[in-house]
């Protein structure tokens, strides 16, 4: 979701001169955002799935590469800093547990978010 926050936040108020640099800062920051917040519900006793900071780091990448793949050209400059920070993720996995992720999210974009449109 936040991938799709973000889409629109650029989409809005920044189409005119994407900053690379700012943007991947911010793809960044939101990943670690989002292992703060896994690490933190992984404390909770009703959580049943564990994830390490790499695994959540690589979902979280490929959430966004999966998203802003989708909108070609506004993002050409972008997919490449967000695929090296994601290669960079891989080297923390080992390949068994980079499997299992990739089995277990498929490769396809889900169809529930496949049907999310943003407003026009």
């Amino acid at each position: 979701m936040s991938a799709f926050r973000f889409h629109a936040i650029v989409k809005h108020f920044l189409l005119a001169a994407i900053n690379v640099h700012f943007l991947a800062h911010v793809v960044k920051e939101c990943s670690s955002k989002m292992c703060v917040h896994v690490r933190s519900a992984g404390r909770k006793k009703d959580v049943t799935i564990r994830l390490t900071v790499p695994e959540t780091r690589w979902l979280c990448l490929e959430a966004f590469e999966r998203k802003l793949r989708r909108h070609g050209q506004m993002y050409a400059k972008l997919l490449p800093v967000i695929r090296q920070l994601k290669t960079q993720s891989e080297t923390k996995l080992n390949s068994r547990n980079l499997e299992k992720l990739q089995c277990w999210i498929g490769k396809r974009f889900p169809r529930s978010f496949r049907r999310m449109k943003g407003p026009r």
